[in-house]
Order: C-alpha cells, then structure tokens, then sequence
C-alpha cells in the first residue's frame, strides 16, 4: 500500500464522518459511522497492506515499541488529513489497525450538548471530579471540552496525563502542558506525583487504571489542586464502587471518608445515534457532591445514590434515564434505540 493510498482511506474514514476505522488482512477497510460498520467499497487488504500502513502512521521508535510488545496507542498527525489515535496490535501474528479521528478543534461544552452542570464543576477551583462512562462513550472529547474551559477562562498551569495525547490545546489564559504517559512520564501514578511538584493548579488525567492512581489523585485533590479524570464505568453510584473497590477491604471505609471529602462531582456519559441519521449526542447523568451526597459516601450507603440524584434537580443531578427521556421527547434520539438503555 502506498502512502497516497493510505491518505486516500484516512480522507474517506475523514470526509464520512467515522468515529473509527478498521484495518485487517482479509477484508476491506471498515467504518464505523453513527454506531454502524460500514465496508469501504476496495480491495481486501493484505497483511503487507496493513503492515505498511502501520509503519506509515508510527515513528520510528513507536513501531520499535511495537515490534516488541506485539500493540501500541499511538496519535498521530497527517499533513492535510487530520489527527488520528491509533490502536496497532497483532492478531494471529498479523498487523491490524483500530484508528480514532480526532477533529483540528476542541468542542466547547455547549457544542457536545453537555448540561450546564459540567460547566459548573469545571469551574471549580479544587477537589475531584470524575468524568465516566464505558468504551467510545466521548470522555476523552468531554475531558478536552473542559480543558478548553479552563484554558479560556482561568489563569493557571494545566498538565494533562493522556495515553495518548489526542487532541491538541494551545497556551490561552492557562499553560497547558500535555504529557504522554510512556513518552513523557512512566504511569499515570508518577505522571500524578510529579505534576504536584511541578505547580500544576488543575491536574487532567486520561484515566485512573489502578489503585496508586486513584489514591495519588485523591492526595492531589486533599491538597487543594482541581483533578479531572476519567474513570470506566456506566453511572455515577457504579463509579464510586469501581473507584473504592480499587483498594483492600480493610482500607475501603477510609477511602471512602478520603473521597466524600474531596469529590465535587461525577459526569456520566453515553452516546446514542441521532434521529436525523447523522451523528451521536450523548445522554449523561450527573452527581453532585452535595453535603447530603457526601453523607451517603462517608456512610457507604451508596445504594441510596440513584434516588438522591433523581431528587437532586435543583442542584444540577439528573439520572441517565431523565437525560434519555428528555432527548427523546424532543426528537434528539429515536426511543426504540434509547429507552431500553436507561437504568
């Protein structure tokens, strides 16, 4: 495959639309466009196709990485296509490739259709907020939009922890210094530690994968730093249990007084096709660390969240199923796709 031929299906994946494209040896290279896979009218790929295109998009040392460890996430720049997050691994001792366009702009908060509550905990000046949901859900985009915030309106240092670095923020009101965790730091723990000597005032870490992450952005938030990070899991109330459920029984109790503390809010999120056929809009839940809210966590009464945030209106909570049940009254989402969904 040749490098124009490469261009030529990022500028296809590109100009459809796509959220993803997948490339493997023996089928054609595929779309995902609205939630639904959709063939590229060409050629199978062969195994040297997908191979080429892997070193096309990787650096010299990202493809050394990869020959060794047989996967890699990687970003990517094309001139004249676009940013792209690509996923390279083997299977079954072939190349394939799962690539991410990422757009040249940050969407702001209004433009994802976010509610007026994520700006609000964005603009808090300190504690912990979680923003979740499961896999291609938008956290990564929702995280940029409100770093774009921050970046726009508040003067302050900002080091971000992505693996890998998708989209691009330019110094505004803030300095925005972006870190690759396996490039620029070894994990998201040491990425964490380090940012609190480095004066970061807000803290945006990708994710949370394991317990030293969790309970070093907990210490960060306790110290009066904003930490904003992303967190796998399908709502608020199951976002605390994963979040807790990181540590030894014996800790937990602890944990959970540390994080009643420091939480301001969790940001559940989930996307769903439009009605109009073209393009996702997602529906979110969010919990805010009232003093109520902070009292059931301390208390490990987390099954008593669910209501508390259906009844939490006036501060900004609303469930997953109020978000689902409001774009589908008004047209946003088809209910035969949502409404089976909400919990």
């Amino acid at each position: 495959m040749e490098r124009l031929e490469a261009k030529e299906i990022l500028l296809t994946a590109v100009g459809k639309g796509a959220t993803d494209l997948y490339l493997a040896a023996g089928a054609p290279p595929v779309l995902r466009v609205d939630s639904r896979l959709v063939k590229m009218d060409a050629p199978l790929l062969s195994a040297g196709d997908t191979e080429r295109f892997a070193r096309f998009l990787l650096s010299d040392e990202q493809w050394e990485r990869f020959a060794g460890a047989g996967e890699i996430v990687a970003a990517s720049s094309i001139p004249g296509v676009g940013r792209f997050r690509a996923a390279v691994y083997r299977q079954q001792g072939v190349c394939a490739l799962s690539l991410r366009p990422i757009p040249d702009a940050v969407p702001s908060i209004e433009e994802l259709g976010l509610p007026e509550a994520v700006k609000n905990l964005a603009l808090c000046s300190q504690g912990l907020i979680l923003v979740t949901g499961p896999t291609r859900s938008g956290k990564t985009t929702t995280l940029a939009a409100m770093v774009d915030l921050i970046n726009r309106g508040r003067s302050c240092l900002v080091i971000t922890l992505e693996n890998p670095i998708e989209y691009l923020h330019r110094h505004q009101m803030s300095i925005v210094s972006q870190r690759e965790v396996g490039e620029d730091t070894p994990s998201f723990y040491c990425g964490l530690r380090s940012a609190l000597a480095q004066g970061a005032d807000v803290i945006i870490a990708g994710e949370l994968p394991d317990g030293e992450a969790v309970r070093a952005a907990i210490s960060a938030a306790e110290r009066g730093h904003l930490i904003i990070a992303g967190f796998p899991a399908l709502d608020a109330t199951q976002t605390v249990e994963r979040l807790i459920g990181n540590f030894p029984p014996d800790c937990r109790q602890q944990m959970m007084v540390r994080l009643a503390a420091v939480l301001q809010g969790v940001v559940s999120q989930r996307l769903f096709p439009r009605a109009s056929g073209t393009g996702l809009v997602p529906a979110v839940e969010v919990l805010i660390a009232t003093p109520a809210v902070r009292s059931l966590i301390r208390d490990g009464a987390l099954r008593q969240l669910p209501s508390t945030i259906e009844a939490g209106g006036r501060y900004g909570m609303q469930t997953l199923a109020a978000s689902l049940k409001r774009l589908c009254e008004e047209g946003i989402v088809p209910c035969s796709e949502a409404l089976p969904q909400g919990r």
